[in-house]
C-alpha cells in the first residue's frame, strides 16, 4: 500500500477557513533569530505537518491506515457541516454527533497531544508493565521462546519472553518490556476513536454552543486547536484545567469569525455573540494553547501581545532535529516490537489487553 509521507496533523480544509489564495499568516513560537519576521505568510499545504507522523510499521510493512481513517470516518464527513456553520446554517440533529467526533480527533493526532502522552506513560507506564508481569507470573505458563507485541497485536509496543534456564528446570523466567513513544501514541488515538470509547462519548454530550465574535473581531486557531479549559474565577478562562473537571469547556475555533463553546450544562441560548472581554479571553486560550504554530486570517498584532515568540538557535535546531528524526527513532526503537508472533499459556495466546 502506498504511504503518505506529509502527515498533516490540522487539516487543510480547516486551516482553509483562515487562508485566502491557498496562504495563511502563520505566527512562529521558536525561530532561530530576530531576523525572522512575526507573521509570514505560507501555503497552507506546506504548514501543520510532519513527514510519516502517523505512519506505522507492522511486520516489516509501512500502512498508513490513520491518515486515510482521518480523511474517510472524520474529514470529508464533516466538510459540508463546517461550511454550514460558517454560513449561519442551522445543524440538524444527526450532524452533531458528525461534528463532535470530528472534534475529537482533532484533539488526539496533534504532537501536542503526543507530547502529553509521552508524558503520561512514562509516569504510569511502568506500573502498567509490573501489572502484566505480575498477571503473567501468577498463573501456569508454558516456556516459549517466542517474543511478543501484546494487548492490541498491531499497536501497543509490549513485549514478553518467557524461557527456562539450562540449570533450573523448576521456573519459568519472564520478561516483559516496552517503548514508550509513538505507538503508544497511535494506540490511544486507535482506542480514543473507537465506537466505544468514553473520551468520544464524553465530547457527544457536551453542550455545545455555536458562538459568533463581535463586530470586528477575529479569532486565530494554531496547531493544537481543540483547547480543553475551564470558567475560573470572575468568569476569567483558565487554561490549566483538564477535561474531567465538571467546569470544564471545550473551545474549538472553527473560522475567524465563528467558535464551538462545549459545556457540561447548557447556557442560556445554544447561539450568541460573545463580548469584547470573552472574544479576548478566548483568544487568549487558543494562543497559549499552541504548541508550535498560530495562524491567522492577517498579520494579528494581539497574538504576539499574548505570547511573545521564543528566538533560540540552539532550541530551533534541536527541534527540527526531533522531528525529522521522528520516523528513523520510530524504526529503530518501536518497530522490532510490532511483529505478529505470541507468547503461549495454557495452550493459547496470552491477552494482555484488559489490563493495559
Amino acid at each position: 500500500m502506498p504511504v503518505s509521507r506529509d502527515n498533516h496533523y490540522v487539516p487543510q480544509l480547516y486551516l482553509n477557513n483562515w487562508g485566502t489564495d491557498n496562504k495563511i499568516y502563520v505566527h512562529r513560537l521558536l525561530v532561530p533569530h530576530e531576523a525572522v519576521p512575526d507573521w509570514e505568510r505560507c501555503a497552507i499545504r506546506s504548514t501543520a505537518y510532519i513527514e510519516n507522523l502517523y505512519v506505522r510499521i507492522e511486520d516489516g510493512e509501512e500502512h498508513d491506515d490513520f491518515e486515510l481513517d482521518f480523511n474517510g470516518r472524520f474529514e470529508t464527513p464533516v466538510k459540508p457541516i463546517l461550511n454550514k456553520l460558517c454560513s449561519n446554517q442551522r445543524l440538524t440533529r444527526e450532524e452533531w454527533p458528525v461534528l463532535c467526533d470530528y472534534i475529537t480527533a482533532q484533539y488526539v493526532r496533534t504532537p501536542s497531544f503526543y507530547h502529553f502522552v509521552a508524558s503520561w506513560g512514562k509516569k504510569e507506564v511502568p506500573d502498567i508493565v509490573e501489572k502484566v508481569l505480575n498477571k503473567l507470573v501468577s498463573t501456569p505458563i508454558r516456556p516459549s521462546t517466542e517474543k511478543s507485541d501484546l494487548g492490541n497485536g498491531k499497536l501497543l509496543p509490549m513485549e514478553v519472553s518467557i524461557s527456562n534456564q539450562p540449570d533450573d528446570d523448576s521456573h519459568s523466567y519472564v520478561e516483559v518490556s516496552t517503548v514508550v513513544g509513538k505507538n503508544i501514541w497511535l494506540y490511544i488515538i486507535n482506542h480514543i476513536l473507537s465506537s466505544d470509547s468514553p473520551v468520544k462519548r464524553a465530547f457527544r454530550e457536551m453542550k455545545w454552543h455555536i458562538v459568533t465574535a463581535p463586530l470586528g473581531f477575529s479569532w486565530p486557531t494554531c496547531d493544537a486547536p481543540v483547547v480543553v479549559t475551564r470558567i475560573g474565577q470572575q468568569g476569567r478562562i483558565d487554561v490549566t484545567s483538564g477535561f474531567g473537571n465538571k467546569d470544564a469547556v471545550i473551545l474549538f475555533p472553527v473560522s475567524p469569525k465563528k467558535l464551538l463553546l462545549g459545556t457540561h450544562a447548557r447556557g442560556n441560548t445554544w447561539h450568541f455573540e460573545a463580548d469584547i472581554r470573552l472574544a479576548q479571553q478566548i483568544s487568549e486560550a487558543i494562543v497559549n494553547n499552541a504548541l508550535m504554530y498560530v495562524y491567522s486570517s492577517f498579520e494579528d498584532p494581539s497574538v504576539i501581545a499574548i505570547r511573545s515568540r521564543l528566538v533560540d538557535a540552539v532550541e530551533f535546531k534541536r527541534q527540527n532535529a526531533q522531528y525529522a528524526d521522528w520516523y528513523a527513532k520510530y524504526k529503530t526503537d518501536e518497530a522490532p516490537f510490532l511483529t505478529k508472533k505470541r507468547a503461549i499459556k495454557r495452550g493459547q495466546i496470552i491477552d494482555i489487553g484488559e489490563t493495559v
